[in-house]
């Protein structure tokens, strides 16, 4: 496989996990090209082909944003992981396409010397050819839930159980919470959910009030209401 990273080519160098190419820089376009790209033994998308791997370590702690323009075929992906072994990997976040090259972007939080492995290939073994996306990193000051699968336990969501919801005020307010690691607790109403996190908001006078799940980055995503002190009684 051939891969072109800024403007430094790679022969042969990113096709496998352990030779994963590694990638800096807060705005860059990778290119790779996957015709002769294989698949290994373990690796945890294991109905894709033709993979190939980089390695990415944030600087700052940041929102990094992926974007595979410029990909030349169809049923193509991008998928993020964190760990250091090919079957020890814990998913983070990714995207993959249908019968088109329509472009998509998606978009996660890292701490600041967290290592992302950053898987990219075709979910189907006729589909290669060049795979290129953008990485864009962003430098913020983490806040209220933000949480990551790796990094340590003050960054992980306290507002994961019912019992310690964040409260929230004002009339005018936007919520951020990224979930790779929330759980379920027993007796959630919504038990068919890979994990969750709790708020609480207190009108101080009759109101409508309005939920936009705008800038949510990942499918069936839900938001759901309720009145009441306890889970079994909600």
């Amino acid at each position: 496989s051939l891969g072109l990273v800024g403007s430094e080519m790679c022969i042969r160098d990113s096709d496998s996990f352990q030779n994963r190419k590694a990638i800096s820089g807060a705005n860059l376009t990778v290119i790779g090209y996957t015709a002769d790209a294989t698949i290994e033994a373990s690796e945890p998308f294991n109905d894709g082909n033709r993979t190939l791997w980089y390695t990415y370590t944030p600087t700052t702690d940041s929102i990094i944003t992926l974007d595979n323009t410029g990909t030349e075929f169809d049923y193509n992906f991008i998928t993020v992981y964190i760990g250091g072994a090919i079957n020890n990997l814990n998913y983070v976040n990714g995207r993959q396409s249908g019968s088109n090259t329509a472009p998509y972007s998606f978009s996660f939080i890292a701490k600041a010397n967290t290592t992302f492995q950053i898987c990219v290939g075709s979910t189907i073994d006729n589909r290669y050819g060049t795979h290129q996306f953008t990485l864009t990193s962003t430098s913020f000051t983490p806040s209220g839930s933000f949480f990551g699968p790796d990094v340590p336990t003050s960054y992980y969501p306290t507002n994961d159980n019912f019992a310690n919801r964040t409260t929230l005020s004002g009339s005018s307010l936007t919520a951020l919470s990224y979930i790779p690691s929330a759980s379920v607790e027993a007796n959630e109403p919504f038990t068919n959910t890979g994990g969750t996190v709790w708020y609480t908001y207190t009108p101080t006078s009759n109101t409508t009030v309005t939920l936009n799940n705008a800038g949510t980055d990942f499918s069936r995503n839900f938001i759901a209401v309720y009145a009441g002190l306890s889970l079994i009684h909600i």
